[in-house]
C-alpha cells in the first residue's frame, strides 16, 4: 500500500485502546488513534466506531462522520456495516440537537438499506422530530411505533 515500510498498528488492539480511551473520557486521544488507523489504512473494529459514535453523542456532527466513515470502509471490509446499534447512537446525537432533518434523512436510509430500526432507534428519532419541530415525521414515527408495539 501506500504507507508500506511504516508500522502498521493491529487494529484490534488499537480499536480495544480507542475503546479505552472512550470509557475514560478522552475523545480526543480516541479520535486521534482512529485517524491513525485509518491513516495506515489498518482496520478498525466495528467497536472502536461505536465507542466513537456514543462518546460524541454531544456532537452530531462528529457522531455523524464516524457514522459516514463506517460506512464507507464497510464497502470494502462488510463486517463494518453499521449495526442497527450505530444508527441509534447516532440518532440518539441527533436528538440532543434537534435535528430533525438530519435524523429523518438518517431513519430513511436505515428503511431502504432493510434494517429494522429497534426501540431505541426509533425512541432517539421520535425525540430528534420532536424537538425538531417536524410534525408530519413525529406522527409517522408514532404511528409506526404503535403499529410494532412500541408505545402504549
Amino acid at each position: 500500500g501506500q504507507y508500506e515500510g511504516q508500522f502498521k498498528p493491529d487494529g484490534g488492539f488499537v480499536s480495544h485502546s480507542i475503546k479505552s480511551y472512550v470509557l475514560r473520557g478522552d475523545m480526543k486521544r480516541a479520535e486521534m488513534w482512529m485517524q491513525h488507523l485509518v491513516h495506515l489504512e489498518a482496520i478498525p473494529t466495528s467497536k472502536a466506531f461505536l465507542a466513537l459514535i456514543e462518546g460524541n453523542a454531544g456532537d452530531s456532527m462528529k457522531a455523524l462522520h464516524y457514522l459516514n466513515l463506517m460506512r464507507n470502509m464497510s464497502l470494502s471490509y462488510p463486517e463494518l456495516k453499521p449495526p442497527i446499534r450505530a444508527y441509534a447512537f447516532t440518532l440518539a446525537s441527533l436528538a440532543l440537537q434537534g435535528n430533525s432533518q438530519a435524523a429523518e434523512s438518517l431513519y430513511d436510509e436505515m428503511k431502504e438499506n432493510g434494517m429494522s430500526p429497534d426501540a431505541f432507534a426509533y425512541i432517539a428519532a421520535y425525540e430528534a422530530a420532536k424537538r425538531g419541530g417536524a410534525h408530519k415525521f413525529t406522527r409517522h414515527l408514532q404511528e409506526e411505533m404503535r403499529r410494532l408495539g412500541y408505545e402504549g
